[in-house]
């Protein structure tokens, strides 16, 4: 089986495949082609997994992990452990949009990635979370397939160069201290969710 890579910068072209990735590429041409045919100010922005405070999507890895986490359950991994993601702060991301806002003259038509630069194996990333939520002696994560999924993509991260060179912009929370304050949020609000 072929190892793939998928890594996003905003100089080459789309390559997509599957269905969902072929529909972000579609939303990308289309917005360039409004920016380029009628002069309208549109950015594209691509960014690496969101996360933090709020998420109510449990199915996601962090927000589920932190979850099971908190209420003392194995946190699932959904994989054999070894695929590599990059996750960048929704504060970063919000700062991100503001910052291609204010400076849309020079940003219009052109596609931005936000990222954090820290890629992190899906095993990795669980026990982070584990230790920052005080569990590391008493859980171990549920690894669901132990072979590689033939179509999973082995490694998904993008480069953020783009908008540190024109833009001045870098993610600003690594991902320890984004998973400490992003737990802190799960920690005050567990018994709200379901």
């Amino acid at each position: 089986m072929a190892v793939m890579t998928f890594c996003l910068i905003a100089k080459i072209a789309l390559n997509a495949s599957f269905p969902y990735d072929v529909s972000k590429t579609c939303t990308d041409l289309i917005s360039q082609s409004f920016a380029k045919t009628f002069d309208l100010p549109v950015s594209i922005t691509r960014s690496a997994n969101i996360y933090g405070p709020g998420d109510l999507n449990l199915s996601r890895i962090i927000p589920g992990t932190i979850v099971s986490v908190l209420r003392n359950e194995p946190p699932i991994i959904r994989s054999d452990g070894t695929p590599v993601r990059e996750f960048v702060h929704v504060d970063d991301v919000a700062r991100g949009y503001m910052t291609l806002a204010e400076k849309i003259e020079s940003s219009a038509g052109k596609a931005y990635n936000f990222g954090s630069n820290e890629p992190v194996q899906m095993l990795d990333l669980v026990n982070r979370i584990i230790k920052a939520g005080g569990k590391k002696a008493t859980l171990e994560p549920v690894i669901m397939l132990k072979d590689k999924i033939e179509r999973e993509i082995d490694a998904q991260y993008l480069s953020a160069d783009r908008m540190n060179v024109e833009m001045d912009w870098r993610a600003e929370i690594d991902l320890d201290a984004g998973l400490a304050s992003t737990i802190e949020w799960y920690r005050a609000n567990l018994s709200k969710l379901t």
